[in-house]
């Protein structure tokens, strides 16, 4: 179900916070608000973008386009195009591709490990486990190459042997039951009869036909809603966050992807086969590296040592926080399956990971991944391969080093202090609030001294993909990373392959990583730490802060004037060993189109401040000048800064929010036939309330009453409006 029109109805889920003053009131936005709930309508045309101009030369979004979230999602693009705007029209047009190919796919078998015996598992997994060498300290490739196997291999042969496999049908539904496919049989039964006796329309078996396929289509419906309601009547309080997916997220498991035609670098040319769809993702996922890398000669510290081995205590801690039923690799054994069988296996897994910390070693079986092809959302167009991402599913043993690996990371730089103090994301106690809350300080100390500041936010093109190797091992070595984690790091981003895995399609032919991280192994946070480590080291003086989070960053100046802040912002960016000359040295190009701006000015009575200008020297010489105007607001770690710093783009944000998520839960709480009470509670206190109170200390300040007068201080508006929801 598609709706398209002029709604006239201006709300903060899809109206820009600029445009405040033309959003309606409850009395006339709740007639469209109760039809997109009741019909379960989300936003095919993304919020924000603007359709009319009005006289007063304001852009505002009075149109929309909904569609059904019950089905999967058919839109390939939805966006406005100026250009085919008709003459004496103020109106922009919206233009929007529909996918409406039917695509076939395999049904493949599969273990079903939710249902296994695990007792027999084990028992079979002992036997084969007899065949194999004893585990034994290793002190070759060879002895740890055959290790390797001998284990994984004798973990699928017990899998095969003891797991019942699960044969999944796109036809399959739950609430189906022997007794509907009987009634079904007796429909069709009927129907053919009745198809012979065509010719006579007053024989009985017409009225046998109507009266069956009516008691068909009532037991179909009466079936499905108790299911549903039973289901619901005896939800756990872990299945409880399983409903809330159903409610708040897309039918599709976003493991298979649809993926319409996509651009090529030809005009006009389309890629519609899969072989030519999983080229053209695989250029944009796998970008070569640069052909001259230039590693400067350095003097390195010397390495931390004393590191030891994992513990088989280490292992099997590891080993029980993994989550269950994630994804496997290319190996087919899933997390639960270590988790099950690790008091069998874990004198294998501690000689194999004691090699590979002690020599290197690193198995190939590991190099080799399965990435899946997702969608980003909410993009205007996914005919295009920067409208996907990729994630990597690892062999399960050698995704679980990994993880120690990454653990033992983290511990050694917080306790020696490697990292810069301002490098937010992956790190304990460094969490995004921490980097608003720097942000915000900042700026309010520049305002008590009488100052005022500039934020610059970064974006760095496909950061994790264009992550260099060697300009990686470097970093790490100039902060005395131990030479174990190094030599393994070498080894682990050395000859790998990956086979794409998207629309029930896998590439046949392995394709090569050169260059970057895989998107989905533990250690990649880690590792981009260590990568943009000289970035955020880039602020000099006291005027000069750089504040990261993961691939995130923002240079923030402070000074006597906007002209001076805009200045300071302009040298961090050109200087040498500043922001440019990082994303040169670092494979690492900014999109210049998507950084934004922000002025903390003191007297917000001011005029505005002229534009920030950026001149980039490219690699030939040439000069790229960006010029950038000031926003009155931007997103920061999913909370909208404003250059005032009054919070109210991100109470519209919050409102808008609670909205949509009070909208799509509102079937699993009714009074009738929804959640118990209990568990709605519970929903409600660990799923809403988070999402609406994110960075609450942050924007919100506690009303409370004011010294002077009657009336209330702090965030009185935002609390009575989510009190209203």
């Amino acid at each position: 179900m598609l709706w398209f029109g002029d709604f006239n109805r201006h709300h903060p889920c899809w109206e820009e916070v600029h445009n405040a003053r033309t959003y309606n009131t409850d009395e006339f936005i709740a007639p469209l608000l109760d039809l997109i709930n009741d019909y379960g309508m989300v936003m095919a045309l993304p919020p924000f973008i603007p359709t009319i101009r009005n006289s007063a030369g304001n852009w505002t979004r009075p149109d929309n386009v909904w569609r059904n979230s019950g089905d999967h999602d058919p839109i390939i693009s939805c966006n406005v195009d100026s250009h085919y705007l008709p003459p004496k029209c103020d109106h922009l047009p919206i233009i929007t591709t529909i996918d409406v190919t039917i695509p076939r796919a395999e049904n493949n078998t599969r273990r079903n490990f939710r249902d296994a015996d695990w007792d027999l598992f084990n028992e079979t997994l002992v036997g084969t486990l007899t065949s194999i060498d004893v585990p034994t300290r290793i002190e070759s490739v060879d002895r740890f190459n055959k290790a390797v196997l001998d284990l994984e291999d004798a973990i699928y042969t017990a899998t095969l042997m003891s797991i019942p496999e699960t044969f999944p049908c796109p036809h399959t539904k739950r609430w189906w039951t022997k007794d509907l496919s009987k009634l079904r049989k007796a429909k069709n039964r009927i129907s053919g009869k009745a198809f012979k006796w065509r010719d006579v329309p007053d024989h009985p078996i017409h009225q046998e036909l109507k009266d069956i396929t009516k008691r068909y289509v009532d037991e179909v419906d009466k079936t499905k809603k108790q299911h549903w309601e039973d289901w619901l009547e005896n939800l756990t309080a872990e299945a409880v966050y399983k409903a809330n997916k159903y409610a708040t997220d897309s039918p599709s498991d976003y493991a298979r992807t649809r993926i319409p035609p996509l651009k090529t670098n030809e005009p006009g040319n389309l890629a519609s086969t899969n072989k030519d769809k999983a080229q053209i993702l695989a250029e944009a996922f796998f970008p070569p590296p640069p052909a001259d890398i230039d590693i400067p000669i350095t003097q390195y510290p010397t390495p931390l040592t004393g590191i030891r081995f994992f513990t088989r205590q280490q292992i099997r801690r590891t080993v029980a926080s993994l989550s269950p039923y994630k994804a496997p690799g290319m190996d087919s054994i899933p997390n639960i399956v270590l988790i099950k069988s690790i008091d069998h296996i874990i004198d294998h897994l501690f000689f194999i990971y004691r090699a590979s910390m002690e020599f290197g070693f690193y198995h190939d079986r590991w190099r080799i991944s399965e990435t899946l092809v997702l969608r980003k959302p909410g993009r205007t167009a996914y005919d295009i391969a920067k409208s996907y991402r990729p994630i990597g599913l690892l062999n399960t043993t050698g995704k679980l080093l990994s993880t120690l690996i990454a653990a033992d990371l983290s511990f050694l730089v917080e306790k020696h202090g490697l990292l810069p103090v301002n490098q937010f994301g992956g790190r304990p106690c460094h969490t995004t609030t921490d980097a608003i809350h720097l942000l915000t300080s900042k700026v309010k100390d520049a305002w008590r001294r009488g100052e005022v500041a500039t934020a610059l936010f970064l974006d760095v093109q496909s950061a994790f993909p264009n992550t260099m190797k060697f300009r990686l091992i470097h970093n790490m070595r100039t902060i005395g990373i131990p030479t174990q984690y190094v030599r393994l790091t070498d080894a682990m981003l050395t000859n790998r392959t990956t086979i794409l895995s998207f629309d029930d399609y896998i590439s046949d032919v392995p394709i090569d990583i050169n260059n970057g991280t895989t998107q989905g192994c533990p250690l990649s946070m880690i590792y981009y730490s260590f990568y943009n480590m000289p970035l955020i080291n880039s602020a000099k003086y006291r005027n000069e802060t750089v504040i990261g989070f993961v691939d995130d960053c923002t240079l923030l100046a402070t000074g006597p004037t906007l002209d001076d802040t805009h200045s300071i912002i302009k040298t961090m960016m050109e200087r040498p060993n500043g922001c440019f000359e990082w994303s040169v040295s670092h494979n690492s190009p900014f999109e210049l189109t998507k950084f934004a701006t922000i002025d903390f000015p003191r007297k917000f009575s001011q005029p505005p401040t002229h534009h920030l200008s950026i001149t980039k020297t490219n690699t030939d010489g040439s000069r790229t000048t960006q010029t950038i105007a000031p926003s009155s607001h931007h997103r920061f770690l999913g909370v909208l800064i404003d250059s005032k710093l009054n919070w109210k783009a991100q109470e519209h944000k919050v409102i808008s929010a609670a909205t949509n998520w009070t909208n799509q839960v509102k079937r699993l709480t009714k009074m009738n036939n929804g959640l118990r009470p209990s568990k709605a509670r519970q929903l409600y206190l660990t799923v809403a309330v988070p999402r609406f109170t994110y960075a609450a200390d942050v924007w919100y300040t506690i009303p409370r009453p004011s010294g002077t007068s009657r009336r209330m201080q702090g965030s009185v508006a935002i609390t009575k409006r989510l009190a209203s929801i």
